[in-house]
Formats: C-alpha cells, sequence, structure tokens
C-alpha cells in the first residue's frame, strides 16, 4: 500500500486529491536483490525512479571493455539519466545496477506524462 508517507518523500505531497490518487494508485514499490540490472544500453525508460533504500551504481562500457563509473544513486535520490530518458524518450546509454538489496519507488512513465 503506498501511503502519504512516500508522496511526501517524492516531493508529490501537495497534489490535489484527483492527481495524488492516479499517482498511488499506478506506483510500485520494487525490491531489488544485489546485482539486478535495473537498466542497460538500449532499454527504453519504463518510469521515473527513486531509490527509498540502498544503491544502484550507473556505468557506462567503453569500447574496450573498461566500465566507468558515472555515479550512484542513493537513498532518497533519483537517477538523473532515467529523468532524462523518460522526458526525452530516449533508450538509456548506460547501465544501472544494484550494489546491494535495493527498494525503490517506480511510476510509470504514462503516469508522469499523464500528470505533466
Amino acid at each position: 500500500m503506498i501511503n502519504a508517507t512516500v508522496l511526501d518523500r517524492l516531493g508529490l505531497s501537495d497534489l490535489p486529491e484527483g492527481e495524488r490518487q492516479l499517482v498511488t494508485g499506478a506506483m510500485r514499490i520494487v525490491d531489488l536483490p544485489p546485482g539486478t540490472a535495473v537498466f542497460s544500453p538500449g532499454s527504453i525508460c519504463a518510469g521515473w525512479i527513486m531509490v527509498e533504500e540502498g544503491s544502484v551504481r550507473v556505468v557506462m562500457t567503453s569500447d574496450t571493455g573498461r566500465e566507468i563509473l558515472l555515479y550512484r544513486v542513493g537513498a532518497g535520490e533519483s537517477c538523473a539519466l532515467t529523468t532524462a530518458c523518460l522526458f526525452g524518450e530516449d533508450p538509456y546509454a548506460a547501465t544501472g545496477v544494484t550494489e546491494v538489496a535495493t527498494r525503490a519507488v517506480l511510476i510509470p512513465a504514462a503516469t508522469v506524462f499523464r500528470l505533466i
């Protein structure tokens, strides 16, 4: 069950009641074990994600096969690349992998666009 506390953490507690119901009805909480690929190059952004607990390592792989760490997404943060891919409607150009057991909130892309 999604409650007002989750909306507060997402910065969405001031939404009008109709939009609050839309968001709470559509969002999901996902629990991901360590080493789970959250996204990969070429994949389409499914929605806006905020990490509640844990962390996601965002990396690019060079032509030589070396991983280049771009940044980490920690508790209370959202991924800049996910936001850019969502609003730009572009596929991912990097990989996001959970470093530890991670809980995140996902708002589907269609819901985000409907709110906008």
